[in-house]
């Protein structure tokens, strides 16, 4: 349908994931550029205020050296996949897989914008649906090397046996100046940025000095409004195609790695 639209002029808003197989993502790509035309990806959670707080600080070199970044999407139950309704989801062809695309995709596209779009090395993944059975993967984790010697860890699940909360979405950023921890458990949303004095154990707390409301209202406030004001004033849109791509080639990555139980170099194409 993707391919239709373009063939027929049109600038498209692409669901996420761009494609299922980066072979087609690519093509996706070339075709929009070819054409002159915008194509963006709907990686919606690049407007939470977290992530926009967390972007800001790292753009600002507030944090100093980030050397680790750990994101967790985790639920209890996600109803969606037991309703026949939408069984779709738990079919590997229709779907390409469980929650790895599913929510694991807008993990990826995070983490990776939180810290600037760095140079990746290598990928070591373990998906699983020993809970549900399910054709596709449930829970997944995801650890990738960075050029710069970082780590990006990604933990996340569509249902698992956890008895204190119905789900959570959480951030640990390490800083060599300071650290940041961001969460929404339940709707509840808990903000932390500070450093801790050594060698003594004295944790100085600078979350008072950040207006995390604020970052709700930084452009761009929806990503569709993005999309829409990329094609009226010319410019690339805040998730570019390449970037939606890309994504669709480290998720492929990430199967590959759980496919062989090793970590395995991430080769991206263009």
């Amino acid at each position: 349908m993707t391919m239709a639209a373009l063939g027929a002029g049109k600038h498209v808003f692409c669901e996420k994931p761009l494609g299922i197989t980066s072979e087609h993502a690519l093509e996706l790509v070339r075709t929009a550029r070819e054409l002159g035309l915008t194509l963006s990806c709907h990686y919606n959670r690049r407007q939470s205020a977290h992530v926009k707080l967390l972007r800001d600080l790292v753009e600002k070199a507030a944090l100093g050296e980030v050397y680790t970044l750990n994101v967790r999407w985790m639920a209890r139950w996600t109803g969606f996949m037991f309703d026949t309704g939408t069984s779709w989801r738990v079919s590997k062809a229709k779907a390409g897989g469980g929650i790895l695309i599913g929510r694991g995709s807008h993990m990826l596209d995070m983490a990776l914008y939180i810290l600037g779009h760095p140079q990746l090395t290598a990928i070591n993944a373990q998906v699983s649906s020993k809970l549900t059975g399910f054709e596709v993967d449930d829970y997944a984790f995801v650890s990738l090397r960075l050029a710069n010697g970082g780590l990006i860890n990604l933990e996340c699940s569509y249902e698992a046996n956890l008895p204190d909360f119905q789900e959570k979405i959480e951030y640990e950023v390490f800083g060599t100046r300071t650290g940041a921890f961001c969460s929404t458990r339940d709707g509840v949303q808990i903000t932390k940025v500070g450093y801790c004095e050594f060698p003594h154990n004295r944790w100085v707390d600078l979350t008072g000095s950040l207006d995390v409301c604020a970052y709700e209202q930084v452009e761009p406030k929806t990503i569709l409004g993005d999309f829409v004001a990329a094609i009226q004033n010319g410019r690339e849109p805040n998730i570019t195609p390449e970037q939606g791509a890309l994504i669709t080639q480290i998720l492929e990555a990430a199967y590959r790695s759980s496919e062989l139980h090793k970590e395995i170099e991430i080769v991206t194409r263009s």
